[in-house]
């Protein structure tokens, strides 16, 4: 993780009381207290003047190697700064806002170091039960390791400066699976050709966060967890065989997740790597909720790509924005006061899962494999793991090294309990009434915009995997989507007959036999008056 960091960490004490201390490269910390005395200090009041600094402390970083910054940075926040914002915006910005940036991004050292030797101790103190003797900090979670990360706003607000001037290293990220972090091909957008109007009103959302925390720092955590089905606890025909009853799913015209599902597990339809181009060009589902909830971002700092069975779940995240629009049309419309509760430790009840679907799988989406591989992704995701294991997961690779058997066996034990669990919810009624989940899923047309995914079979196989799970409800916004009108149609007629998980599996799987679809998929399942029905559902009706 230390070489992912802009700052200097030093380990001190002996091995069985170790504790570290983080600090700035010198000239660079000089520049970040120039920048924080203010414009009259740094003399930076422009667009232009803003580029060359960020520049100047990339080169006072003491990395061995150049941050690359992306070819129309200059560009871009020239045109930003000094032609579309306004101009009492630019002066709130330069004599106000980006001084406090500077000192959040100053504070970086200290608010680590305060984590790593508080954080663990203050839960423990507030929350009975206490969490397990395992680490929270921030570190790298690699795939296969599950873990949780829990930060203090403070310190995610902290990040996003560095985020903002671009002082995060970039040599190690594409080897270590991550994506961008630094806000360089964001300001380059605005001046490249077709991204002007969304990276305008997404940088935005992102000066709005940093005014409200910067004039008022929330004092809540958000924690970021990578959750992992072991590949060996569930036998892919469990499937066909599970018991467990389909669960109530309401599908609504209107409205949209983050509005609606405020009690839900809320589905984030996630590229595989976190975040997808939320700091690039990307301004769809996923972007645009990185944008209202700035503190996702910091995920992509520490969360490398997802594996096929793994998920990353989001708790606390607050709300900042509203906005209107999607994609070209996305729009920054202004401030949003978030009053979702918070939990013991601190976390506002927003809980957001990452899944990331198959990319443009034709017409092989239909065929068993690829169903399974979306079925598990989903199951992986709506899982309550926290329920099964005590309330949290296990750290994996704490602080940065050492303990690694005791890790690891940590981790292979509550693997152990994991699929034991999965295997006691796939065996005829689904999860027990003492481990169901309290809340439902809200989710809506995952894997179905530019992933090509087909709406009927990803609507159906993230009800099956909720049902399995053991979640009470769906909330299915279809976002007007057309394709989606008869979803609840067929969803209340398979209720209806009493289907289960295991009946309507066998279903999909009876339909991507099929040599050629001729026949969509809800038509299939229910067929409208007039349609001759398969020899297979005429036996499965009747049975």
């Amino acid at each position: 993780m230390d070489a992912l960091l802009p700052v200097k960490r030093e380990r001190h004490g002996t091995a069985e009381a170790a504790y570290y201390t983080y600090s700035w490269q010198g000239s660079l910390k000089f520049s970040l207290q120039t920048l924080a005395r203010g414009v009259f200090a740094s003399h930076v009041a422009s667009g232009e003047a803003l580029f060359h600094c960020i520049r100047d402390m990339q080169f006072r970083s003491g990395f061995p190697h150049p941050i690359k910054l992306a070819r129309h940075t200059l560009h871009g926040l020239a045109l930003f700064f000094d032609e579309l914002l306004s101009p009492a915006d630019v002066q709130i910005f330069f004599t106000s806002t980006l001084p406090q940036i500077a000192r959040l991004a100053l504070n970086l050292p200290i608010l680590l170091q305060s984590q790593s030797l508080h954080l663990v101790a203050d839960l423990k103190a507030a929350v009975d039960p206490s969490p397990p003797d395992t680490t929270l900090l921030l570190r790298l979670l690699r795939m296969q390791q599950a873990g949780m990360v829990l930060l203090r706003q403070e310190l995610v607000a902290s990040l996003l400066a560095c985020s903002f001037l671009c002082l995060f290293p970039t040599e190690h990220r594409r080897e270590e699976q991550l994506g961008r972090i630094n806000f360089d091909k964001l300001f380059a957008g605005v001046y490249e050709r077709g991204g002007k109007k969304k990276n305008e009103n997404k940088l935005r959302c992102l000066l709005h966060y940093f005014d409200r925390v910067c004039n008022s720092m929330p004092q809540g955590t958000v924690s970021f967890e990578r959750k992992v089905l072991p590949k060996e606890a569930i036998n892919d025909a469990i499937w066909g065989t599970s018991g467990a009853p389909l669960c109530p799913i309401t599908v609504l015209q209107e409205g949209c997740i983050e509005d609606d599902g405020r009690d839900c597990l809320q589905v984030d339809f996630a590229n595989r790597l976190l975040g997808g181009g939320a700091l690039g060009d990307g301004c769809v589902q996923e972007e645009i909720r990185f944008m209202i909830n700035p503190e996702l971002i910091a995920g992509m700092l520490f969360m490398p790509a997802m594996a096929d069975n793994e998920s990353i779940e989001i708790v606390g995240a607050e709300r900042y924005s509203t906005h209107e629009g999607y994609g070209p049309t996305f729009c920054f419309k202004g401030d949003f006061h978030d009053l979702t509760l918070q939990d013991t430790w601190g976390r506002r009840q927003t809980r957001i899962i990452a899944i990331d679907a198959l990319d443009l799988p034709g017409e092989n989406q239909f065929r068993s494999m690829p169903m399974l591989r979306e079925l598990k992704k989903a199951y992986c995701g709506f899982l309550d793991t926290s329920s099964m294991k005590g309330g949290q997961v296990a750290a994996v690779g704490g602080g940065g090294g050492g303990e690694k058997s005791s890790v690891s066996q940590r981790h292979k034990k509550n693997q152990e309990h994991l699929s034991q669990a999965i295997f006691e919810a796939s065996c005829g009624t689904g999860t027990s009434t003492s481990m169901r989940p309290i809340v439902g899923i809200a989710t809506g047309n995952w894997g179905c915009g530019v992933f090509g995914g087909n709406l009927e079979l990803k609507s159906l196989l993230q009800w099956l995997a909720a049902s399995q799970a053991g979640r009470p409800y769906v909330l299915y916004f279809s976002f007007k989507n057309p394709q989606a009108k008869r979803l609840q149609e067929v969803a209340d007629w398979i209720l209806q007959e009493r289907w289960c998980v295991g009946e309507l599996w066998s279903i999909l799987l009876e339909y991507g036999k099929q040599s050629q679809f001729h026949v969509n998929l809800f038509d299939w399942i229910m067929p409208q008056p007039g349609t001759q029905l398969c020899s297979s559902q005429h036996y499965h009706k009747a049975g």
